[in-house]
């Protein structure tokens, strides 16, 4: 499951990350709201195939909660790229 949905989450993030990328728009927060979304989705995917039966409110909050772990887990790596280029530049 956790395999799935992290090749399921690059194929989405690889996709948006292209798509603005040949757009060369420079739309922040759209571009994050690309992301949240596909995240969602991802969560949303996963979830109804790994628990058919799960009740609706249950799998909403199940997905939410997937969300939610997913940016907390992006914390570290922000601050490890921060520590990287400051420590470059």
């Amino acid at each position: 499951m956790a395999m799935f949905r992290l090749l399921l989450g690059v194929l989405l993030g690889a996709a948006i990350w292209a798509g603005f990328s040949l757009s060369r728009a420079d739309m922040p927060v759209v571009y994050m709201s690309a992301i949240f979304l596909a995240r969602l989705a991802a969560w949303t995917i996963v979830i109804g195939w790994a628990f058919p039966r799960m009740s609706l409110s249950r799998a909403a909050a199940s997905v939410l909660v997937g969300t939610l772990l997913s940016y907390l887990i992006d914390v570290p790596v922000f601050f490890g790229v921060l520590t990287a280029i400051s420590g470059i530049c």
